[in-house]
């Protein structure tokens, strides 16, 4: 083993797996000068990759560059995935050794409004990579040592300015990702002919997952996309039918007779001259158990005034509190339309429906893409036969097959996507709750 030092003293809380003691041995090394330029572990989800740079590779390489000159950074999607994926556990992790004060309790801004912790006794500035904004307020500065966590999910031409930035001779950068499409950018680098030290994982490179874990975390990734970047930690474009398991068997997700319901929500998307309304009313399951589609509508938008939209969204929702017994409701709807959003408020209000209309979150499509995935292959979300037009639009809707769009749904008409927004807006309010209980793996009784 090449690497001496500790990241502080005590004895280490978590054992390495053989796949982390290979990164360790040859890409981290005492002599600054023998490394890498670029460091990078890609692969599947839940492998270890970000549980070893905490632990190891950033306390690490901060102390051996500690007498050389240049900036020190951590790289992320947002100052707040930062904290959450390596700020939070970093510090769970030195106070378990008893070492709490070697990470800072909070993130200051100096005073040019950058972002910075301190960390091993170095001042660590944080940035955000969803564009090339923050890094670029970092004018001048020279980085001695960068950690980039979700190195995927970055902005291009921010990527492209922190390649600048690693100017000096040891200069060195340690990332971490989970694999995209095989035409992404950051594929096309990392095959390159870069100063790289490249690490692949799978998820059966992690010994500490209990067995049932990985066993129903490859069921629900099971004839998707998701199955190879997850499971297999492989670049993989996204082609087809984006939920093939529903497409092909759709019976099986099909209910006849309504389970038990905590809540009932509605979703709403908005349609344009060539598009349609979309109404969706969902049920919840008690400690989100499950989610059900339970009915849905589909109106043309064209020669629909706002009068007539209204109209028909005062009988979905009379119909829905009646049918599922609910006195008020929560209406999640695309919020481009406000004006719209504001007839059904004050129609609610004048009419007492009952319905509290508000904007829907509109997450990420692919986010939304990856938490039905998990949902239908886990057998948590179902339709009842009234929900037909969602029912229909979420069986036949398909990944974008232009290059550079593969993670996106094709959207050009030919397939129902309103409906397929109606119903997600209804679940991803709930989607925190719903991954927690995937991760406990209980289950479901309907």
């Amino acid at each position: 083993m090449q690497c001496q030092i500790q990241p502080s003293p005590g004895p280490p809380i978590f054992e390495l797996s053989p796949h982390q003691w290979t990164y360790v041995d040859e890409a981290c090394h005492e002599n600054p000068a023998l490394d890498h330029r670029w460091n990078i572990k890609s692969g599947a989800t839940q492998c270890g990759k970000t549980t070893l740079d905490f632990m190891f590779t950033i306390p690490f390489r901060i102390q051996v560059r500690a007498k050389l000159s240049g900036a020190i950074a951590i790289l992320g999607v947002t100052l707040g995935t930062i904290e959450r994926n390596v700020l939070e556990p970093m510090r769970e992790y030195f106070q378990k050794k008893g070492t709490p004060k070697v990470i800072g309790d909070r993130v200051r801004k100096d005073s040019t409004g950058n972002s910075y912790i301190r960390m091993f006794g170095q001042k660590v500035y944080l940035c955000g990579m969803l564009d090339k904004k923050a890094i670029s307020r970092l004018r001048g500065a020279k980085f001695k040592y960068v950690y980039c966590d979700e190195l995927a999910e970055y902005n291009k031409d921010a990527f492209e300015l922190l390649k600048s930035r690693l100017s000096l001779p040891y200069s060195c950068c340690d990332g971490a990702c989970n694999p995209e499409s095989d035409t992404h950018w950051l594929y096309e680098f990392i095959n390159s002919d870069v100063d790289i030290y490249l690490q692949h994982y799978t998820i059966f490179d992690n010994p500490f997952l209990s067995q049932k874990y990985v066993d129903e975390l490859c069921k629900e990734y099971s004839g998707t996309v998701y199955y190879d970047r997850y499971i297999l930690g492989k670049w993989a474009k996204a082609e087809g039918l984006i939920y093939r398991k529903l497409a092909d068997n759709p019976e099986e997700y099909i209910l006849d007779i309504c389970p038990k319901l905590s809540s009932v929500v509605i979703g709403v998307d908005f349609g344009g001259n060539k598009s349609a309304h979309a109404f969706t009313a969902t049920g919840i399951g008690p400690g989100f158990e499950y989610i059900v589609f339970l009915e849905s509508k589909r109106i043309k938008a064209t020669g629909v005034d706002p009068t007539e939209l209204t109209n028909e969204f005062e009988e979905f929702v009379n119909m829905v509190k009646r049918k599922y017994n609910v006195s008020a409701i929560e209406v999640y709807c695309d919020s481009a339309e406000q004006t719209l959003m504001n007839g059904f408020r004050n129609r609610s209000l004048r009419n007492r429906l009952g319905a509290i209309v508000k904007n829907a979150i509109k997450s990420e499509i692919s986010d939304r893409i990856k938490l039905v995935t998990r949902l239908l292959g886990a057998k948590r979300l179902f339709f009842m036969r009234s929900a037909r037009s969602v029912l229909d639009a979420f069986r036949t809707c398909v990944y974008n097959s232009k290059e550079g769009h593969e993670d996106e749904r094709l959207d050009d008409g030919t397939t129902d996507i309103d409906s397929v927004d109606s119903g997600e807006y209804t679940v991803e309010p709930f989607a925190r709750n719903l991954l927690i209980k995937l991760e406990m793996k209980s289950e479901v009784r309907l």
